[in-house]
Parts: C-alpha cells; structure tokens; sequence
C-alpha cells in the first residue's frame, strides 16, 4: 500500500520548494551522526515527523530492501523520492475520500446504487448508465451492502472506468 496507490493515475503534482526544504531538515534532522543516509530506526523516525505515524515493519522493509547494499541506509535522493510518492499516494487517497463522502449524503459508508447513479447522472451524464452499473456490479462481488470507499478507489476512479476527461469534470464537482 506503501506506493501503489501513487501509480493508479500519473501525477502532474510537485512539491513545492518549501515542502522540499522540509523534507531535507526532516533528513538531516534524522541523520543524527551526519552519516550521509537514514538506517531504519532514522527513516522509521522521518517518517513519523512528516505523516506522524510509525511505518510497519513491512513498510520499512520494502523501502531498506532498495537500498544500495554499498550503503548502510537511504541516501538523501532516495529519501526524497520515498517522501514524494507516499505524498503522492496520500494526496489520491484524499481525493478518493473526499468524493465518497460527497456521495454518501446519508453517512452510511457506503453507497447504493441509487447513490452512485445520481453521482453519475450529475457530473457524467453522457456515460452510459451500462457502464455505471458494471463499475458499481463490481462491488457484490464482495458481498457489501454497496460501494465502500475501497471499492470507489479500485473501480471509480480506475482508467478503464473513467476517460480523463470524465474524470476532470468529475472531479471540479468537488
């Protein structure tokens, strides 16, 4: 879960040069003995200063499993883009929550078909309702009541769902 979610849709996002010059004091910060990179205690900590919780050892595992093994940690250019991506991933989850909850007016954590359909008729009321009803199908599989926000993340949003402009008109709803 750590980067997946970051490569779902390319991203145009870039930090800005402040959030850059943070994300290098948060290294240096972590760097304590000035080694030139992060082990994992130090990344463990990076990462609880920037997204203030503590990686799990699987997280941490992946990331330490791409370092150079001619170092002892992460270097301050693989920290960089570690902390990019997981923005990345963080700033798509958002959004992905931010429509769920637009569309579930009644807070139940899920959405009906009715729901889903008036979502649809209001910012893509050219798609075919057909196409609508498959990417919502999807979620009996499960067995649910009706789409929760996990399943709006793999089907809603999804490339094969959505063209990009449907996906933008989509989105300046919000």
């Amino acid at each position: 879960m750590f980067f997946s979610e970051a490569r779902a849709r390319s991203r145009t996002w870039e930090a800005s040069p402040s959030e850059h010059r943070m994300w290098v004091e948060v290294f240096k910060a972590c760097d304590e003995d000035h080694k030139g990179y992060l082990s994992r205690e130090d990344f463990k900590i990076a990462v609880v200063m920037l997204f203030g919780y503590k990686p799990s050892k699987i997280e941490v595992d992946s990331v330490m499993s791409s370092v150079n093994p001619n170092t002892s940690g992460i270097l301050l250019e693989g920290f960089l883009n570690i902390v990019r991506k997981k923005k990345e991933a963080q700033r798509y989850w958002n959004e992905v929550r931010h429509i769920f909850t637009a569309f579930d007016t009644y807070y139940r954590g899920f959405l009906t078909l009715e729901d889903f359909k008036k979502a649809f008729r209001q910012v893509a009321p050219k798609l075919p309702e057909r196409t609508v009803l498959e990417v919502f199908s999807i979620s009996s599989l499960f067995r649910r009541p009706g789409l929760v926000c996990q399943s709006l993340n793999q089907h809603l949003i999804s490339r094969e769902a959505l063209s990009d402009t449907t996906y933008m008109n989509f989105m300046m709803q919000f």
